[in-house]
């Protein structure tokens, strides 16, 4: 390492002006080398370019959910979006005949994870009062 320039510094002897007036602290910068290619990693880069996924991989990223926006994670936001979608749900079962039945299913367990949730809460709030 090089030293550049070199200033004792000493900050319970001095006030804020020697502070600001003292020259810069020594800046130490590590001696030019060469490096060798074993020492540069562009692995991540060529793991990105030779990447092949697998079926699991292809599967995750089609059942992964877009969200377009972070909000709807907060726990209010959220059932508030499950009500929503549980009523909205109904509405689309009693207006298609065809598949009122699987529609009515996934209805009755949207109010089921509802109720569990209300549960859960109870529970919560109980174990919190003591």
């Amino acid at each position: 390492m090089q030293r550049l320039s070199s200033a004792p510094f000493n900050a319970a002897s001095g006030g804020i002006d020697q502070i600001l007036r003292q020259p810069l602290a020594p800046l130490l910068l590590p001696e030019q080398q060469a490096l060798e290619p074993a020492q540069i990693s562009d692995r991540p880069r060529l793991e990105s370019l030779f990447y092949r996924g697998s079926i699991n991989d292809f599967v995750a990223a089609q059942l992964r959910p877009d969200l377009l926006g972070s909000e709807i994670l907060a726990p209010a936001q959220f059932r508030s979006a499950l009500a929503e979608t549980r009523a909205n749900l109904s509405r689309i079962a009693r207006a298609n005949q065809g598949s009122a039945k699987k529609l009515g299913r996934l209805t009755r367990l949207l109010e089921e994870d509802s109720a569990l949730f209300d549960l859960l809460q109870m529970y919560w709030s109980a174990l919190l009062q003591g």
